[in-house]
């Protein structure tokens, strides 16, 4: 699945965004705009979690499982990544 992840600096207000490609050779995160660093822990569950969620297919096909690079037949789902916000989607 491929998708980015919308990251807001705090510190200086800016934002920025990263798809899972970009994670692949990081080992750390810092705001490309004034230089304040994520937390190395917190980066590596970051990491983790988009590259795993970037394995699954966005299209799955009712025989996905025993044919994964077959072409697709009749869609059993469709997924997509969607932003949250607890006050507007309570």
């Amino acid at each position: 699945m491929d998708f980015k992840v919308e990251i807001k600096c705090e510190k200086c207000k800016c934002s920025f965004e990263f798809r899972p490609g970009e994670f692949v050779d990081r080992d750390a995160m810092s705001c490309p705009n004034c230089g304040q660093e994520l937390d190395p822990s917190v980066f590596s569950h970051l990491k983790t979690g988009i590259l795993e969620l970037a394995q699954v297919p966005d299209m799955i096909p009712d025989d996905w499982e025993l044919f994964p690079s077959a072409p697709q037949k009749e869609l059993e789902f469709s997924l997509q990544v969607k932003g949250y916000h607890p006050f507007s989607d309570g």
